[in-house]
């Protein structure tokens, strides 16, 4: 009798989990890192200077 081919067992459960944790805590820190600060200041608008 033979096996099937996606034959899972508990650590490779456990495994597939820790990449997938790993590669959305990759991407969720990439998404913070890459959002811009906001420019804050003073800006001429029609010959005054708004904050």
């Amino acid at each position: 009798m033979t096996q099937p081919i996606h034959q899972t067992n508990a650590s490779g459960r456990r495994s597939a989990v820790r990449k997938t944790a790993f590669l959305l805590m990759t991407l969720v820190m990439t998404a913070v890192s890459a959002q811009q600060k906001p420019t804050t200041g003073y800006a001429p608008v029609n010959g005054i200077n708004m904050y």
